[in-house]
């Protein structure tokens, strides 16, 4: 009997410890959509939600490689220039490995001899963020957007080996 229940108690501890138990792993990783605008000269494509978090797509995501995008994020409580700082971290579904990729107080201002801000007036959006990063591994990845500690919104996307 003291066997049976020493089994019992070793497989509840392994399964205790499997990576079901993990938050990541059980969540929801489907690949965040993208929608267009119609820009000035040309259509534009972004990944994210309108009026939440999203930032410019159109980019196959390569493992090491770094992507040069732009955020865009909607919210009363937002200025033009924020107080807190820009932070993006990605998180790894199979691994959990978590990464910060961006860390920026450099907010984009509203300049209207460079048309490229007039996607932020297109768009709505309150503020922006020019960002440069990679992603160390190939898989699916949750980004998640920061302003201060305040998190803005999650978009997955999926990046591919080299």
């Amino acid at each position: 009997m003291k066997k049976v229940l020493l089994a019992i108690f070793l497989i509840g501890m392994l399964v205790g410890c499997s990576d079901a138990a993990d938050p990541i792993a059980e969540e929801a990783w489907e690949i965040t959509p993208t929608f267009t605008v119609e820009g000035e000269e040309r259509e534009i494509v972004f990944r994210g939600f309108k009026n939440e978090v999203a930032f410019m797509d159109g980019m196959d995501f390569t493992k090491g490689e770094e992507y040069k995008t732009r955020w865009f994020f909607w919210g009363e409580e937002l200025e033009e220039v924020n107080k807190g700082s820009f932070t993006l971290v990605g998180n790894h579904q199979e691994t959990g490995e978590e990464v910060t990729l961006v860390e920026s107080t450099a907010w984009e201002l509203l300049n209207p001899t460079y048309k490229e801000t007039a996607t932020k007036t297109i768009l709505g959006a309150q503020s922006s963020q020019h960002t440069v990063f990679s992603l160390p591994t190939a898989g699916l990845w949750r980004l998640d957007a920061y302003i201060g500690d305040k998190l803005y919104g999650n978009i997955v996307i999926e990046v591919k080996e080299g």
